[in-house]
C-alpha cells in the first residue's frame, strides 16, 4: 500500500506555485501578471497554472 504523501508528491507537477506574480524578461518590455510553477528550485512553467497541482500554493 503506498502512503497518501508519496501519491501526492508524485502527482504534483510542481513543488510551489505562485500565483499572480508580476513576470519580467529583463528586455526592457513592460511586466506581465502570470503564475509561475518551480519545480526543483528552478522556474518550470509561467503562465496560467490553475490546471497544475504542487504541494505548495502561494498568492501574491
Amino acid at each position: 500500500m503506498e502512503n497518501d504523501n508519496q501519491s501526492d508528491a508524485q502527482e504534483n507537477e510542481c513543488d510551489t506555485i505562485i500565483k499572480n506574480g508580476t513576470v519580467m524578461d529583463g528586455t526592457g518590455q513592460s511586466s506581465d501578471e502570470a503564475d509561475v510553477g518551480i519545480r526543483n528550485g528552478y522556474i518550470y512553467q509561467v503562465g496560467c497554472l490553475d490546471e497544475a497541482n504542487a504541494a505548495n500554493m502561494k498568492s501574491v
